[in-house]
């Protein structure tokens, strides 16, 4: 059975007893609050304390380390005087080594002379980074054909010779250049190799690298001759022409000397004629010193060949050939 009550008997028992709350006093926030900025203050000295005391131990254990010079490290500016080539003339540069090592511009200016002037192994190591920068011109027919004159006027001339080289050893061979004759291909390469791409008058490297093309050609009981055209004097800082044709004269090898144009020096060539004995009135015009034949005559009279044009050096070159055929008549086109 459902009994209802009356609202008056339930209220009683639905809401809670009275509960006295009291809020907090204004003394009891203030300590409140000092206790957390007294903690906080400890806590901030603490590690204020803490990291000078950490910077102290850090700074008295370990060595002090001098700072690093990044710019010193990677590049030697060391000051070094090298000569580069202007024209036909040999000047002076003030430079640094890393610039020897690793500036193309300079390459560019420093020809194979100017290179014999660093020291090792400097310059050993700057000719490598060369090698290593223009090795795709070295080796490659199909870059040669790719490439122009003024192609070729980027690479610098130490480059440019190798490159040179390896077109007339490549070329010689794949014509067959002299082949008809009965000529290895490798001699044809290296006598036509003996003529350098070189802005100067290397006289003396010309006759060393004619004097090395004999030595391996030599025939038992054939008689060798060298011929030395020229139309200035000596240039590059190899070793003298006239001890070198003293040499060949010395080999059993005359070596005729033809001047081209007015600009030769006629004293160096008068003293190479007579050297090779093939000097014009060589009696008359020569003396033998203790290292061979130099010229007795002043540098105003010619006793090597004169060719002041075209015309001129085919008369020498017809004279000499037939003079060396003992006489007889050989066109010379």
């Amino acid at each position: 059975m459902l009994e209802i009550l009356p609202a008056s008997a339930t209220a009683g028992r639905l809401l809670p007893a009275p509960v006295a709350v009291q809020a907090p006093t204004g003394s009891l926030r203030r300590s409140v609050l000092a206790s957390w900025l007294l903690g906080l203050a400890f806590g901030i000295s603490g590690a204020a304390a803490s990291c000078v005391w950490l910077e102290y131990q850090v700074r008295a254990s370990m060595p002090r380390v001098s700072e690093i010079d990044v710019y010193a490290a990677l590049v030697d500016s060391t000051p070094i005087t090298v000569t580069i080539t202007v024209a036909t003339e040999r000047v002076e540069r003030e430079t640094t080594v890393d610039d020897v090592q690793r500036n193309l511009t300079l390459w560019r200016s420093m020809h194979l002379a100017d290179w014999n002037n660093v020291p090792e192994p400097l310059r050993n190591r700057g000719l490598d980074n060369m090698f290593k920068r223009h090795r795709h011109v070295l080796m490659s027919p199909r870059q040669w054909d790719e490439m122009h004159a003024r192609d070729w006027d980027l690479v610098p001339q130490p480059m440019r010779v190798v490159a040179y080289r390896q077109m007339v050893a490549f070329w010689a061979g794949y014509y067959d250049v002299g082949g008809r004759y009965g000529l290895p291909p490798r001699l044809v390469a290296n006598t036509l190799a003996a003529t350098q791409l070189e802005l100067g008058t290397p006289i003396g490297g010309a006759l060393h690298v004619a004097q090395a093309t004999l030595a391996s050609a030599k025939v038992p009981n054939r008689k060798q001759y060298a011929m030395l055209v020229t139309d200035g004097g000596e240039t590059c800082n190899s070793d003298g022409p006239l001890p070198v044709v003293q040499s060949l004269a010395a080999s059993g090898i005359d070596t005729f000397v033809i001047g081209f144009g007015a600009a030769v020096d006629a004293a160096l060539l008068n003293d190479l004629a007579c050297a090779g004995k093939t000097a014009k009135s060589f009696a008359s015009s020569c003396t033998q010193s203790t290292s061979g034949w130099v010229a007795s005559v002043p540098s105003t009279t010619h006793v090597y060949y004169d060719a002041s044009d075209g015309p001129a050096l085919k008369t020498a070159l017809a004279t000499i050939t037939n003079d060396v055929c003992c006489g007889c008549n050989v066109p010379v086109n």
